[in-house]
Formats: structure tokens, sequence, C-alpha cells
């Protein structure tokens, strides 16, 4: 019994025993060594492996995100809030009227802000139209386009219509405002009607 008590304390000195076993052979070797009066060892005290701690599980870094920096201010834009780096420049949509005086001779077309401040005038006789040609419906197309394409350029996206006169071109040019991409909000026919007026001229005996 003595060589097992001996024997038991060389294998926990290895330290190759599992746990369960450990406890075993430890309760076994001090009551061998009582039994045969050797000394116990200290270091035979049942002590459970080391093991490695644990390790903390770290939360995802965030990526880091560039400063922001200011781009150039242009008028007529103003900034708008987005996920891209910096601030998006967006045009600022402006809104005006388009005033349309069609006569038997000319069409008129003038681009106003709300305030009533003139911003482009297109005539069919400034286009190169002539004589009896600038009171065509195709005069008036093509002066109502250009118009647009002003209003456009300047940023006016959206406008109200005005027209004004007997002539055979406001109709034609309401249609080309809308086909060159102006939004319009209203049309308003603005003109004059007497009421019992003055008189009118007599009429032409053929």
């Amino acid at each position: 019994m003595a060589n097992f008590g001996r024997f038991v304390q060389t294998w926990l000195r290895q330290g190759h025993a599992e746990s369960t076993t450990l406890a075993c052979l430890h309760a076994t070797s001090r009551s061998v060594s009582r039994s045969e009066n050797l000394p116990v060892c200290s270091s035979l005290i049942f002590r459970p492996f080391a093991t490695a701690p644990p390790q903390r599980s770290m939360p995802p870094s965030s990526p880091t995100q560039a400063p922001k920096i200011p781009g150039p201010r242009i008028p007529g834009l103003r900034p708008s809030s987005s996920s891209h780096q910096g601030p998006v420049l967006r045009r600022r949509e402006l809104y005006g009227t388009v005033y349309i005086q069609s006569s038997s001779n000319n069409t008129i077309l003038t681009l106003t802000d709300r305030q009533g401040n003139p911003k482009a005038t297109v005539s069919c006789g400034s286009l190169g139209f002539k004589n009896a040609r600038k009171s065509s419906t195709y005069a008036a197309e093509a002066a109502a386009t250009q118009l647009a394409q002003k209003a456009l350029s300047i940023g006016f996206a959206r406008v109200k219509l005005k027209v004004k006169g007997i002539g055979f071109g406001k109709q034609a040019a309401v249609r080309a405002l809308g086909k060159a991409g102006l939004r319009m909000s209203s049309i308003e026919d603005v003109t004059p009607f007497p009421h019992n007026g003055c008189r009118p001229p007599k009429k032409r005996v053929v």
C-alpha cells in the first residue's frame, strides 16, 4: 500500500489525471498515507486545471467617416441633406408667370417672376418672321419653344399662364410650352370684354 500511495502522489504531481480521477486518487492517497504514517504533501490539494481567460467579444467598430467639406456656393442653388459625403447642391425651382399676347398681326410672350419683374421676352417678329407669317401658328409655336428654353435655363420649372387677345397663335403657344417641359399650374384668359362700352366700328359692306 505504501508503494501505491507513492505512485499516486507521483501521478498527481505529473498532472496526468482528469478532474474526476484526480479527486478519487487524491482521497485514496491521503487514506493510504495516513494508514502508513506517511507525510501528506500539500501540493496534493485538488486544483482544477488552469484554463485561458475567455476572450471578450468586442462590438464591431463603426467605419470612420471622413469630415464633410463644404463645397463652393453657387447662386441659385441650395444644399440638400443626403447620405453622400458633403453637401449635394440642388437647383432651386422658381415660380413665374407667362403672358401670351396674341393679336391679328403678332404673338408676344413674356416671362416674369412673382414680383412682376420681366425675365425674358420672345415674339414672332424677333425670330425673323415677316408680314403675314408673324400671325401664323407655326411662328407662335417657335416663339413659345424658345421662351420655354430660356425659362428652364434660368430655373423656372412651373409657371402660370395668362392669355390675352383674339389671335390664332395663343392656343399653339400654350401647346408648345407644355411640350417644351414647362409645368403649367393654371391657365387664365384675361382678354378684356366690353359690357356695353364703346360702340364698335361699322361692319364693312362688300
